[in-house]
């Protein structure tokens, strides 16, 4: 994900500031220990063996 990022803002195709998270879902969350939860921000990922989430840096 950096290198291709990377790649992109020398290429000039990235606009804007952004973070780029892999998120893993609840499930993964669950067999690590229990009662750990997603942030709000990552709830979409809740379902998913993981996914890759991309926000406004602020």
């Amino acid at each position: 994900m950096v290198a291709e990022n990377a790649v992109k803002m020398v290429d000039g195709t990235i606009a804007e500031s952004r973070i780029v998270s892999w998120v893993r879902g609840q499930r993964y969350l669950n067999d690590q220990r229990h009662g750990l939860t997603l942030r709000d921000w990552a709830a979409m990922a809740t379902p998913h063996d993981g996914l890759v989430i991309e926000r406004s840096f602020p």
